[in-house]
């Protein structure tokens, strides 16, 4: 009984000595981590990034490309953020061809733009109208005052549904015809136009009016150094103000007629 009562009196001077320690310990560990935690959020802060750098836009609003990428950069540090998912959003972006971010130091995100670039101003079903680039993809109508005067692509048949195949032929010849070498006569060519009843093309230019007949888009090259030549030569120059029709169907000849 009373080795009892010995033990049951050490155990309690044991507890009333140990208490305090065990609150200081405590206090000890709770402010050690939030000094750490501080230290973390401090860090975090200074590898957060500065600024994003956009480069390679010559019509499209940095803003509207800044309001892609934050989303993926707000609140993280340089480790934080994947380069991919942003390049992969900007590249949503139905203007934007290609996009490549990259980090330069002291926390800058670098993204290097390359823009859709329209050559063609495709006709709708229903009268409105889409860019087509040079690739034959179709990109969303907007005002952008250095594309105002682009050929318009249309078919003879107005009633003709888009068609992928259609629009990348029509987009190879645009390409063709906006190489530099062409620019002296490129400016007077006002549409290209699809003939479905048998899948050729021809263009329409004002000053003078000529129907030029096409074909299909293969050998385009050919086709145009053959115009070329003809409007820089005499015969040219020697044809009164009727309309004519020019066809470059022909691999080593060009048929002149006029238009009834």
């Amino acid at each position: 009984m009373k080795q009892q009562t010995k033990n049951r009196a050490s155990f309690l001077r044991f507890s009333n000595y140990s208490k305090p320690k065990v609150f200081i310990t405590l206090a000890i560990v709770l402010i050690a981590f939030s000094a750490l935690v501080f230290i973390a959020v401090n860090w975090q802060t200074k590898q957060s990034i500065d600024e994003i750098r956009i480069s390679g836009t010559k019509y499209l609003f940095q803003n509207e490309l800044l309001s892609i990428i934050k989303p993926f950069t707000v609140n993280k540090s340089d480790s934080l953020v994947i380069l991919k998912r942003i390049e992969n959003a900007l590249e949503r972006h139905p203007y934007v061809e290609k996009a490549v971010a990259s980090f330069e130091k002291n926390h800058i995100l670098n993204v290097d733009i390359t823009e859709r670039i329209p050559i063609g101003l495709y006709r709708n079903k229903d009268g409105t109208f889409d860019y087509l680039d040079k690739t034959g993809k179709i990109i969303p109508y907007r005002f952008i005052a250095m594309f105002s005067d682009l050929i318009v692509i249309t078919s003879k048949d107005k009633s003709t549904k888009y068609d992928k195949n259609i629009a990348q032929h029509a987009a190879r010849i645009l390409a063709e015809l906006s190489e530099p070498k062409y620019e002296d006569f490129n400016y007077k060519i006002s549409e290209l136009i699809y003939d479905n009843t048998d899948g050729t093309y021809h263009l329409l230019s004002s000053a003078p009016d000529y129907k030029i007949l096409l074909g299909r888009s293969d050998e385009i090259e050919n086709k145009l150094d053959k115009l070329q030549e003809f409007l820089h030569s005499e015969v040219n120059s020697n044809l009164t103000d009727a309309d004519y029709q020019i066809d470059l169907r022909w691999h080593n000849r060009i048929i002149i007629s006029k238009l009834i």
